[in-house]
């Protein structure tokens, strides 16, 4: 009976980090400005954003030992200047079998406007249970390839299916390019 009793209590040990990150993840749409949550509320109201929960158990663990401060669904970064801040957020729907997701970008058109929306990438057909988005900063990014290098010199956000494949998405030229930089 001991012996069994050590196993238990030896297994919450273990498991106690794993629940306290989950806990410490900052995936409060509080953290974002109002405008964006009032209109991810009133344009994407079958969307939420995507959290650590959504992610199955091997991909939280993951997430949680490379990204333990991080929520997968949103980041934020200076990614069309180095002025002012702007959001990207993935959505996955609310209903939990359902395929898809969203890609929206958050910027102002000036410092007194409010957040405007532009959906960057899209499926309706994609599982989405493995997606996370995610700042990453200036420097030279390549292809999965390695045929096609791009010179970054803002911050960018990857779409990243976890262990599977990431696109890059940065500004360049006046509008967002993409670079698939893992398959």
């Amino acid at each position: 009976m001991k012996f069994l009793q050590l196993i238990f209590y030896s297994s919450l040990l273990l498991a106690a980090p794993i629940v306290f990150a989950q806990t410490s993840v900052k995936c409060d749409v509080n953290l974002l400005p109002k405008s964006i949550t009032e209109t991810l509320s009133s344009r994407y109201a079958e969307w939420k954003i995507k959290t650590v929960d959504d992610l199955e158990s091997y991909d939280r663990e993951l997430w949680l030992k490379n990204n333990p401060h991080d929520c997968p669904g949103f980041t934020s970064g200076h990614f069309l200047g180095s002025t002012d801040r702007s959001f990207a957020v993935l959505l996955v729907p609310k209903e939990p079998d359902a395929n898809g997701y969203k890609v929206i970008f958050f910027a102002k058109s000036d410092s007194e406007s409010p957040y405007v929306p532009k959906i960057i990438a899209e499926s309706k057909s994609q599982n989405s249970a493995s997606m996370v988005i995610y700042r990453v900063p200036p420097g030279t990014y390549a292809d999965a390839e390695r045929t096609r290098r791009v010179q970054i010199r803002l911050d960018s956000f990857q779409l990243e299916i976890l262990e599977a494949s990431a696109t890059l998405y940065f500004w360049q030229g006046g509008r967002f390019q993409h670079l698939l930089t893992s398959e």
